[in-house]
């Protein structure tokens, strides 16, 4: 008995030392992984890692832990007391920060492209795991990752984050009718370069449950529609874990794009891009007829003799122009030799990009000089002199039957300076506006073109046809008296 007590006391003094330095263990999990832990400010592993440590080292604090990963808060726990126990386990989870700037309400719009993913047919992109039996997960394909969660997510994130969409804008209960619907000035497409999926399958009797485990990489494209460039690209790396019932479609993948779309707004670049874009598109002009908006004034273009109609035509069609913006294109017509081109409104309304298109197919920026939303028409400016330009017919008396041509762009720009011809058919009233209705066959191109009588004179601008089952052969007009007045255009006399 007494030598078995002397053992115990032997084995008990010789591993005194070892406790008293004994060398404990923290196993540190987080969700999401890969977070770094710091212990007193010193990095010492990426979660799910063991922190060792000696208790005689520690502090009068003791030992601090601090877990941290990009676009998430920190984690601080302490140990400030001696463990008990030689390993302890210890799991935090990470809230994500969600980037948010302050942007103007009128700062341009970015829409989204799509997601792209081109690995080769048959690379492995995963593993599923099910009753201890692991089989590899592999790409099938090209494909394009545009689907609805994937559009909703990204609008959900951009406008999380301060930024203008389409999808922000709708969301007025309530409208301005003269509000400008602006066309979005950038896009924005991704393509993954790196994906992995761990996938676990449990049965049990009452459900399958399934542990996804994805991991992204992204690079980013910023296309600007006025330079047709792409101004901004990056990369960026989502993850998400995620538990859920097989029957389920819980949108791992989806999540994780959206953590990766957020990591790439939290760098910044794309906020600064927006911001130095200013706040307005191309389209920044005073509204006509109102005690603000600048005169305007053009000298009287002196009517030219033609022998024929064709004639007539043949120089006409050299001061019709294609209007080409950043949403399609429309038609114009020249009405002084220094520049000024009539033209619809909704041709070039919220654009970031206009220019015209002459008949010898020339191309030159232009810009909006006046604009009336409620009567849809507007005044570009060319830069230039010497242009041909059509005479207006204002206090002309159009008579119903009368022949009128109208010289645009129909359906596509190649079809530029295309004629039609017919008559003046009527006179509608509507919203208190008079319109000219002709016969003329009007495409959606023709918009903003001239309709002109038989001796080349400007007496309406194109704006609509009716449309509707059974109706056919019906276009509408603005006087050009009401063009004028509304955009503020004085003509000189000769």
């Amino acid at each position: 008995m007494k030598s078995r007590i002397l053992t115990v006391l032997a084995l008990m003094i010789c591993l005194f030392p070892f406790v008293g330095k004994a060398q404990f263990v923290y196993e540190v999990e987080s969700t999401p992984d890969s977070a770094k832990v710091y212990v007193n400010g010193v990095l010492r592993g990426t979660t799910p890692c063991k922190v060792k440590f000696e208790w005689a080292e520690a502090p009068d604090s003791g030992f601090v832990f601090r877990v941290k990963k990009e676009n998430y808060g920190d984690q601080v726990f302490a140990v400030k007391e001696k463990p008990r126990v030689i390993k302890s386990f210890k799991k935090v989870t990470l809230t994500k920060v969600f980037p948010h700037f302050d942007l103007d309400p009128e700062s341009p719009l970015i829409e989204f492209d799509k997601l792209l993913a081109e690995f080769p047919s048959g690379k492995e992109v995963g593993v599923v795991k099910r009753g201890g039996i692991s089989k590899p997960l592999t790409w099938d394909g090209f494909s394009r990752l545009g689907s609805d969660p994937i559009d909703v997510k990204t609008y959900d994130v951009l406008g999380t984050s301060g930024f203008n969409t389409p999808m922000k804008e709708s969301h007025q209960l309530f409208s301005n009718e003269n509000h400008t619907k602006k066309v979005p000035r950038f896009l924005l497409g991704a393509k993954v370069t790196k994906l992995w999926i761990d996938m676990s399958q449990s049965t049990s009797y009452y459900s399958q449950e399934v542990l996804s485990d994805v991991k992204i990489t992204l690079e980013w494209q910023v296309f600007d529609r006025s330079t047709n460039q792409v101004v901004l690209k990056g990369t960026s790396n989502g993850v998400e874990k995620k538990k859920y019932n097989a029957s389920e479609d819980e949108g791992v993948l989806v999540d994780a794009y959206g953590d990766a779309l957020y990591s790439f707004i939290a760098q910044g670049k794309l906020f600064e891009l927006i911001k130095n874009a200013g706040t307005a598109n191309v389209v920044a002009a005073e509204q006509g007829d109102s005690p603000t908006a600048t005169a305007t004034t053009i000298p009287t273009i002196k009517l030219q003799k033609f022998e024929n109609s064709p004639e007539m035509v043949q120089y006409s069609t050299q001061s019709c122009v294609t209007i080409s913006t950043d949403a399609g294109h429309g038609s114009g017509a020249l009405i002084s030799e220094d520049g000024y081109v009539l033209t619809a409104a909704h041709v070039v309304d919220g654009v970031n990009r206009l220019a015209v298109i002459f008949s010898n197919g020339v191309e030159l920026e232009a810009k909006v000089v006046a604009i009336d939303n409620q009567y849809d028409i507007a005044l570009l400016k060319t830069p230039g002199s010497k242009y041909k330009a059509l005479p207006l017919g204002q206090g002309l008396t159009a008579g119903l039957g009368e022949e009128v041509i109208t010289i645009g762009t129909p359906g596509d720009i190649e079809l530029g300076q295309s004629i039609s011809k017919g008559i003046l058919s009527g006179k509608r009233k509507q919203d208190d506006i008079v319109y000219l209705q002709t016969d003329v066959a009007v495409s959606p191109g023709n918009s903003g073109g001239p309709l002109m009588n038989s001796k080349g004179q400007i007496i309406g601008v194109i704006q609509r046809k009716l449309l509707g089952q059974g109706i056919e052969g019906v276009g509408f007009a603005l006087p050009i008296e009401t063009a004028l007045k509304r955009l503020n255009i004085t003509v000189t006399p000769e």
